[in-house]
C-alpha cells in the first residue's frame, strides 16, 4: 500500500497543471453536492430532533398523560364511540315511537329495581356495622 501510495504521489506531481484541471472541478462539483446533500441531511435530522421534542412537551390544553401513543389510543376510542353513538341515533330514528317508549319504559324500571336492591344492601350494611 505505500509503495503505490508513493508511486501515485510521484506521478500526481509529474502531471502538469493543465492535465490536473479536470480532476479540480470534479473536485469542486463533489464538494458542493457533498454540501448541498449535507446540509439537506441536517435539515431533516434538526426537524426530526425537534418533533421529537415536541412530542415530549405538553401542549396548551394537553395533560400529560395524553401524549403519543396513548393519544392515539384515545383519539380511536374516541371515534369508536361517536360512530357508536351515530348507530345508535340512527336505529333511534328508524325504529316505531311505540317501541322506543316501551324500552326506555323497561329500562326505567331494571334502574330502579337496581337502585332498590342497592338501598337495601346499603341499610344491611348500616345495621351490621351498628352492631359491631
Amino acid at each position: 500500500m505505500g509503495q503505490a501510495m508513493t508511486e501515485l504521489s510521484s506521478r500526481w506531481k509529474a502531471t502538469s497543471q493543465v492535465d490536473r484541471e479536470p480532476y479540480f472541478e470534479m473536485e469542486a462539483k463533489d464538494r458542493e453536492r457533498f454540501m448541498r446533500e449535507s446540509a439537506i441531511a441536517d435539515a431533516k435530522a434538526a426537524a426530526e430532533q425537534n418533533a421529537r421534542r415536541e412530542n415530549l412537551v405538553a401542549k396548551d390544553g394537553e395533560d400529560v398523560s395524553m401524549r403519543g401513543e396513548r393519544r392515539k389510543i384515545a383519539m380511536e376510542r374516541q371515534q369508536a364511540e361517536e360512530e357508536k353513538a351515530r348507530r345508535k341515533a340512527r336505529l333511534e330514528m328508524e325504529t316505531d315511537p311505540e317501541i322506543l317508549a316501551e324500552r326506555k319504559r323497561v329500562k326505567e324500571a331494571k334502574r330502579a329495581e337496581v337502585r332498590e336492591r342497592q338501598r337495601i344492601r346499603d341499610e344491611e350494611e348500616k345495621k351490621t356495622f351498628r352492631s359491631s
